[in-house]
């Protein structure tokens, strides 16, 4: 259900008759549906079958067939006059199969097994990428709205007291320099009301372009209700396990490949084995026919020395330690990102508690200077204050609770997998 502020922001941008208004689980999903990462990671993934299926056509044998028709001229008839078997077909069929290649095929089967793990792998970390992105996105949107809301309502409260203070002051109660004072603050407010708009033009913008849309202002996102509470933050923690990060496991996969890849370098400088066959048929315009036949197995040893044999196993080998390293660093910028959402989980946590206590003060305060105003002990203007005060902590509470619900969902997505959360998320 859209909420009324929604609709306030709509008709304030007048765009209500044309905006579409996006759930948090339509987000995620479109974002998704459109990404063109995405695309080029699929493709990649299904390029990887075809990879596969060639290495696994290594194993077969190769057949070929060719069919020759020989025809002489008439002085090739006069010469060959005593041979009358002038035209003539052979028909030939050869077979090649490799017995033993020193496993080259056989690791390079594996090797290709192993990248294409990696390449799906990748696929998934793409898409969590593509989520926290989205998510990230989706909430600023929300907190730029949530701006808008409490900049109108900050400026409608110092509208109506500018009214009361003016009339006020026609009547000698109260100074002039005080309702100055309230019109410079009003016109202030309505500067940070001009920021907040555009900041979320901006928001709007990038939204319309990870969504393929044409017009940024259709935009407008809508949140239902909060998701977590603080109970559930420590079994949120408890469930980010590093083991099952996508991305960990791609470069896993990426390192076995490159060491499947060495085997097949090292295969190099084993013997080969080989059988190749051929069935021969010759035929000529007076049915004559003869059919040979002949079979042979070939060994081959390479010779031991090779520079490029060797500069192709050092590759192998020098590929295998990138990948490694490559995994370690990620591993320890993982432990490192895991560390710094949980502080600022904690954080949040911390931001609200304190936020809750100061809303709590600040609407005493408000209470206590109306009283005290009504006994002539404080001034308009000192309720004023307060009243603003009290205001702008509450937009300050607002903006911490969807920092938390953010941060929630970002340490839930850092080991979980997207299709179960966006599925677990009400529309």
């Amino acid at each position: 259900m859209v909420s009324a502020s929604i609709f306030l922001i709509l008709i304030h941008l007048g765009i209500l008759s044309y905006a579409e208004i996006y759930s948090l689980k339509t987000f995620l999903r479109q974002s998704l549906q459109y990404s063109r990462d995405m695309e080029v990671e699929n493709a990649n993934l299904k390029r990887m079958d075809y990879v596969i299926a060639e290495q696994r056509s290594a194993f077969l044998p190769e057949v070929n067939a060719s069919v020759q028709y020989t025809t002489l001229g008439p002085s090739e008839r006069r010469q060959n006059a005593y041979n009358q078997s002038v035209n003539g077909t052979s028909t030939k069929i050869n077979l090649n199969q490799n017995l033993f290649n020193g496993l080259k095929d056989v690791n390079a089967l594996e090797s290709a097994k192993h990248s294409r793990q990696a390449q799906y792998y990748k696929v998934q970390e793409i898409r969590q990428r593509k989520i926290e992105s989205a998510l990230a996105l989706y909430f600023k949107l929300l907190q730029v709205q949530k701006d808008i809301e409490n900049q109108n309502q900050e400026i409608l409260l110092y509208e109506k007291n500018l009214n009361e203070m003016k009339a006020r002051t026609r009547s000698g109660s109260l100074r002039p320099s005080e309702v100055l004072n309230l019109e410079a603050a009003v016109a202030n407010a309505r500067i940070d009301l001009n920021t907040f708009e555009n900041n979320l033009k901006l928001a709007q913008a990038e939204a319309a372009t990870t969504l393929r849309l044409s017009d940024p202002q259709v935009v407008v996102v809508s949140f239902a209700k909060f998701s977590f509470s603080y109970e559930q933050t420590k079994s949120l923690v408890d469930k980010m396990d590093l083991a099952r990060r996508d991305d960990l496991k791609s470069l896993t996969y990426s390192v076995q490949a490159k060491e499947e890849n060495i085997e097949v370098q090292k295969g190099s400088y084993l013997p080969t084995l080989d059988l190749s066959g051929s069935y021969l048929v010759n035929s000529s315009d007076d049915f004559a026919q003869s059919n040979t036949y002949s079979a042979s197995i070939v060994l081959s040893i390479p010779f031991p020395v090779s520079v490029k044999k060797s500069s192709e196993l050092a590759k192998s080998r020098a590929e295998k330690a990138v990948a490694e390293s490559e995994a370690k660093r990620k591993k320890e910028d993982l432990m490192k990102e895991k560390n710094q959402l949980v502080q600022s989980l904690q954080n949040n946590i911390k931001q609200i508690e304190l936020l809750k206590k100061a809303k709590e003060l600040n609407r005493k305060n408000v209470d206590a200077m109306g009283r005290d105003h009504r006994g002539g002990v404080v001034s308009y203007s000192d309720v004023l204050n307060a009243s603003i005060t009290y205001q702008k902590t509450l937009q300050k509470y607002d903006r911490a609770l969807l920092d938390f619900e953010l941060s929630c969902y970002l340490v839930l997505l850092w080991s979980a997998d997207v299709e179960e959360l966006i599925s677990g998320i009400e529309d």
